[in-house]
């Protein structure tokens, strides 16, 4: 069994990328910081963002002949409706360290991103070869750049993953949901707990077997999102990461129109 080239690159960058993250003691974390999540704020987030995709956007789409339109007209609401309850509370954000928040999360993704794309590439490897299967069918999110790409709802859509996506996903799962499990779990079983979840929430039947490299890889990387979050003790770092990340994707699928990660 041949590994493609790609694997064993990202195998290489990872190890020497943990090699120096653990040099400059990255992993560790000072201290636990709890914030004051109950059920009720838990649920109205959740029921937010559910709620307006399941009643809301049927409505937006009665009016609106673009899908591409109406996804981002409910994203801009989610958006500010989530920044307007981020900044009455004052939650999950510490402006007094905005700016080291800010690089930890864009160099966090130097180590991230060879990691996550060994894994997702190594699964994909090994389900192509176990179910002799040439073309695993792309993520979704992939289709969407693709009914989009040299049109000019493609800015739209890029606007979405990289701004909005991480935004709304973070206060969701790594603000809300994490922080809330920490009212009973150690942090680590948290981040576990909610990492979980937020692979199961990436879920669609049309990705078919992809689903596998998919969610896993998402599984990783919202268990690094989650361990981010406990070290900065902000949200910031998380959403840049994920922003970043997600960035490199869609400069990947522009410049070699060919999919090496996941969102």
């Amino acid at each position: 069994m041949k590994f493609p080239t790609e694997i064993i690159v990202f195998f290489c960058f990872s190890v020497l990328a943990i090699i120096i993250a653990a040099k400059y003691n990255f992993f560790y974390i000072e201290r636990e910081k709890k914030i004051d999540i109950n059920f009720k704020e838990l649920f109205v987030v959740f029921f937010i963002y559910f709620g307006s995709n399941i009643l809301i956007y049927p409505l937006i789409n009665k009016f609106i002949s673009s899908n591409i339109i109406s996804s981002f007209t409910l994203n801009l609401m989610v958006f500010i409706v989530f920044s307007i309850i981020i900044f009455k509370k004052k939650l999950f954000f510490n402006l007094s360290n905005l700016k080291k928040d800010i690089k930890v999360g864009f160099f966090s993704c130097f180590l991230a991103f060879p990691i996550f794309m060994f894994i997702f590439s190594i699964i994909n490897f090994v389900i192509e070869e176990l179910f002799k299967i040439k073309n695993i069918p792309n993520q979704v999110a992939i289709e969407y750049l693709k009914h989009t790409y040299n049109t000019p709802y493609f800015f739209l859509a890029v606007i979405i993953i990289i701004l909005f996506a991480p935004f709304i996903e973070e206060l969701l799962f790594r603000g809300f949901l994490q922080s809330f499990l920490k009212n009973y779990f150690s942090y680590k079983t948290s981040i576990f707990i909610t990492s979980f979840l937020f692979s199961i929430f990436h879920f669609s039947n049309s990705q078919k077997i992809s689903n596998i490299p998919i969610l896993i890889t998402l599984f990783f990387l919202g268990s690094f999102l989650g361990f981010l979050f406990e070290k900065q003790k902000s949200l910031t770092s998380p959403i840049v990461l994920h922003a970043t990340f997600n960035s490199l994707n869609i400069l990947n699928f522009i410049l070699l129109k060919k999919y090496l990660g996941v969102f």
